[in-house]
């Protein structure tokens, strides 16, 4: 299990239910809840972000830019939860954060587009 954490909660996600960040800090006390302003504060085992495919992009995106080597978790918390879902991730909150807490450890690759990091895709012309 990870020792220090970071559950990164984005309170305007589709789904977020605001006893899940009381649910967070009893289930998991060594967890800290903050904002992705405090990614390059200090050095964390876990990131995880906790909202939509909007909050992962934000997530990664500090990250990459603190050089952060901490492992991503996702808790799908958004209205479509694409890179969850893509990646097979429980859509149930407890048990995606039990999963991104002592799951097993995967390697995806990060793009990167103009300065932006993406994990799903990126968009030219009329896409984006």
């Amino acid at each position: 299990m990870a020792e220090n954490v970071l559950l990164v909660l984005n309170d305007q996600a589709g789904s977020f239910d605001a006893e899940f960040a009381d649910v967070c800090a009893k289930n998991h006390p060594h967890a800290t809840v903050g904002t992705t302003k405090d990614i390059p504060t200090q050095i964390w085992d876990t990131i995880v972000a906790c909202g939509g495919d909007g909050t992962v992009r934000v997530v990664v995106n500090a990250m990459v830019a603190a050089n952060s080597g901490a492992r991503l978790g996702i808790v799908p918390l958004g209205t479509a939860n694409i890179i969850a879902r893509a990646m097979g991730l429980p859509q149930d909150p407890a048990e995606a954060l039990n999963t991104a807490m002592t799951g097993e450890e995967r390697q995806i690759d990060v793009g990167l587009c103009q300065g932006e990091a993406f994990l799903l895709g990126c968009g030219l012309g009329l896409a984006a």
